[in-house]
């Protein structure tokens, strides 16, 4: 709301009386310049520098005496008026919308060219004049006068100019003068408008600042409302975060508590597991004692009936020998009584 208001004030009091015969004088560094009648070059135009002056077409058509404040690759940007505003021209616009400043080359060949000008009026009025006489005057009989020679003519002529060129340069003094003065006027024009600008800026200043007394005003009671409902929302998320917290404790309580429960009875079932273990790892021990003491029952028996069976063919043994030596004893005492 405050920003266009602004905006608008500045649109119309930028350029009041910014206009001086027909040339806006945007940025008053020196007395508004003369505009070059001759169409620049882009060469021209490039050579341009930084507080450099020239003419730049508005969007109004009308050409605006500015100063260079930016120079880039493919665009310069000029002042538009005193309050830092500016406008970029792109390379593809200079020829169309920038203008140079008329040099003093430029007013002598100006000068030059009306001087030969007015020569040539002063020439051809002169001729006219002169061949109405003859015609009037055709017979030497006609006038006792006799006609001016070429020198005079010329000497006519040659005074006819140099009163022609004073009465010029006199024109163009008074022109200037009046330029001078009108440029005077512009200024005058221009600081009472900008005095103008200035109480203007005041009080809408001052409008600025009620308006936003009113919109603080207006931000604080915002800012109670917001600080309250930020207060009723922080008692809400409190008494929700307690809630949840002592919601989450008791479940972790009961977990905590299923999860000793639990490892009570993991503990038991280890334990019973362990006594089961060593029972049976009790019993396996003693029913490989009983196997042991059977194996060692069965060696010794084993041992025993080795020993008895060793025995007993040594018994059979001996048996056998003895009946053999009765044997070789019957058959030598039956050979010895055969013999006797």
């Amino acid at each position: 709301l405050l920003k266009p208001i602004a905006s608008l004030m500045e649109c119309g009091q930028a350029h009041v009386a910014d206009y001086a015969s027909g040339i806006y004088t945007a940025d008053i560094v020196e007395p508004a310049k003369e505009m070059s009648r001759e169409a620049p070059t882009i060469k021209q135009i490039s050579q341009l520098q930084i507080s450099d002056h020239a003419f730049i077409k508005r969007s109004n058509g009308g050409w605006t005496y500015s100063t260079v404040l930016e120079i880039e690759k493919d665009s310069i940007t000029f002042s538009v008026d005193d309050f830092g505003n500016g406008k970029t021209i792109t390379k593809h616009r200079w020829l169309s919308s920038i203008r140079l400043v008329k040099s003093a080359e430029d007013e002598e060949d100006a000068d030059e060219d009306a001087d030969s000008t007015v020569a040539e009026e002063y020439s051809m009025s002169i001729s006219s004049s002169g061949s109405d006489d003859y015609s009037e005057d055709a017979s030497p009989l006609a006038s006792p006068v006799a006609s001016p020679s070429a020198a005079d003519m010329k000497a006519q002529l040659k005074a006819k100019l140099q009163k022609k060129k004073m009465d010029l340069k006199a024109k163009k003094k008074d022109m200037k003068r009046q330029a001078q003065q009108a440029k005077a006027a512009a200024a005058e024009a221009k600081r009472n408008a900008r005095e103008l600008k200035e109480a203007q800026e005041l009080e809408l200043k001052l409008r600025l600042m009620d308006l936003e007394e009113i919109k603080l005003k207006q931000e604080e009671e915002v800012e109670k409302e917001r600080m309250a409902d930020f207060e009723e929302k922080k008692k809400k998320k409190l008494a929700k975060i307690e809630a949840d917290y002592e919601e989450k404790r008791r479940k972790k309580l009961a977990k905590k508590k299923a999860a000793l429960e639990l490892e009570k009875e993991v503990e038991k079932e280890r334990l019973r597991i362990i006594e089961e273990k060593k029972a049976k790892k009790k019993a396996d021990h003693e029913e490989k004692k009983k196997k042991e003491e059977a194996k060692v029952e069965m060696k010794r028996l084993q041992k025993a009936n080795q020993q008895a069976a060793a025995l007993e063919a040594q018994r059979q043994a001996e048996l056998v020998f003895q009946n053999l030596e009765a044997t070789m004893m019957a058959t030598e005492i039956s050979k010895k009584y055969q013999s006797s």
